[in-house]
């Protein structure tokens, strides 16, 4: 089986100029990507993308350095893109000035910027645990200098000041999820249960499911949090059959961007 190929940039400007004007400055690149290479332009607080017409635009950042939110970068040091479209950022740090960035971001195609790894806080800490609680730099350090992608959807951090490449394995579901029953009466409840790997009480479930009348692929996101929950069925549902056919695992709440796996799950819905 072949899997894509994952591309890694790392560019620093060679000052501070303004890079929306033209021509544009940086130090000499070269790196090809499939549609439009991404570039970490770390003095500028800024992750650039660059057209095969040579169209150039930012796609993270603000130009405002020190970590705030979810808005600016702090020194963004490398840029990785998957096979989704994701851009995985290894955000550097102030040294003395954290908590600040030393973290790893994640923007997806529509924007929206979140933190996958790092507390912001200089240390080592973490290892077998969420990524988000992990320390990524020593003290005194400038924060995690590289990050790569590989096709199985696996984060690799360059931790530099801690002699350290970490890893971080983002919710791959490939279990199972099971019901007590085979059928419910309206205004009951029953139970469902999850099982595979690389899950925790504190992973959400998103599911995709089929209902009686065949209407396909609803979605009800965060529909469960944990291997196991109670899941009430409000009077004048509809009744007869109801299948999940898909299951979406995931970390934080509000990232719905993984694949659904497929699963059958069924239960029928009687007065």
């Amino acid at each position: 089986m072949s899997y894509p190929r994952y591309y890694l940039l790392s560019l620093q400007g060679t000052d501070s100029v303004n890079r929306q004007q033209s021509p544009a400055r940086f130090q000499p690149t070269r790196a090809t990507a499939p549609g439009a290479p991404f570039i970490a332009d770390l003095n500028n607080r800024r992750i650039l993308k660059i057209t095969p017409a040579g169209v150039i635009s930012t796609v993270a950042g603000n130009g405002v350095d020190r970590f705030s939110g979810d808005a600016p970068l702090d020194y963004p040091a490398a840029v990785a893109v998957d096979g989704s479209g994701n851009l995985f950022i290894a955000e550097g740090c102030e040294g003395d000035y954290a908590p600040g960035g030393c973290r790893i971001r994640k923007v997806t195609p529509d924007g929206v910027i979140s933190t996958v790894a790092g507390t912001g806080v200089l240390g080592f800490s973490g290892d077998g645990g969420p990524a988000t609680s992990a320390q990524l730099a020593n003290s005194g350090s400038e924060g995690p200098t590289g990050v790569a992608v590989d096709g199985f959807g696996n984060l690799f951090i360059a931790d530099w000041y801690n002699g350290r490449v970490r890893k971080v394995t983002f919710q791959q579901f490939g279990g199972d999820l099971q019901f007590d029953r085979t059928s419910v009466v309206a205004g009951s409840s029953f139970s469902a249960y999850v099982s595979g790997s690389n899950l925790t009480p504190q992973t959400f479930f998103d599911v995709r499911f089929t209902s009686p009348a065949g209407n396909d692929s609803a979605v009800v996101l965060n529909w469960q949090r944990g291997l196991a929950a109670s899941h009430g069925v409000a009077p004048g549902t509809a009744l007869g059959r109801w299948t999940i056919n898909g299951v979406r695992a995931h970390e934080i709440e509000s990232d719905h961007t993984g694949s659904f796996f497929p699963v059958s799950a069924t239960i029928t819905v009687s007065p």
